[in-house]
């Protein structure tokens, strides 16, 4: 019976020795196993997120580039405040387009209470034809630059005006506009 003892006890050792190698190295790597799904789908979503940000950015680029066109585009209707000289070009060799005579007298330029932006005041005052003046304000009004006008008066010449070598036909008209500027 000792024989049969010792098979027992050996055979009990064994089996404690097997389920202790079982629970040490074989359960953590069954654990791993259970896991790892777990952990690759999150890291598909992951990527899928990654994905779809990037796929945005290239949306967000394309929109920049379109909207940065047109931001430039808005800025160059605002005159520059501190050098309006291109404004004053722009209205000289317009009237000059027009065969009209052209004087340019910038006046005070404050933001009125409707007012969103800055702006110059100008009184242009110009003698030509009346077809010659009314293809002027149009030019300038589709211009480059944002204007309004404010106010127009349109008066025939005086005699000495005619003296000056002008057409009795010909018009003095005083245009006072609000360029807005930056």
């Amino acid at each position: 019976m000792n024989l049969r003892k010792e098979i027992i006890i050996i055979s009990v050792v064994l089996f404690i020795v097997s389920l202790v190698l079982i629970v040490v190295f074989i359960m953590p790597f069954l654990n791993s196993i259970k896991y790892g799904p777990i952990e690759l789908i999150k890291v598909k979503k992951d990527l899928e997120s990654f994905q779809n940000i990037t796929g945005r950015t290239e949306d967000i680029k394309d929109v920049y580039e379109e909207v940065s066109t047109n931001l430039e585009k808005i800025d160059n209707l605002f005159a520059r405040k501190e050098a309006p000289i291109d404004l004053i070009k722009f209205f000289q060799a317009t009237a000059k387009e027009n065969n009209l005579s052209i004087n340019i007298s910038p006046m005070s330029s404050e933001k009125g209470l409707g007012d969103h932006w800055d702006n110059l005041t100008f009184r242009l005052t110009l003698i030509g034809s009346y077809n010659n003046f009314m293809r002027f304000l149009e030019k300038i009004e589709n211009g480059p630059y944002l204007i309004e006008d404010k106010e127009m008066s349109i008066r025939g010449l005086t005699q000495a005006e005619i003296g000056l070598g002008y057409s009795p036909e010909d018009i003095n008209a005083d245009l006072t506009i609000k360029v807005f500027v930056r």
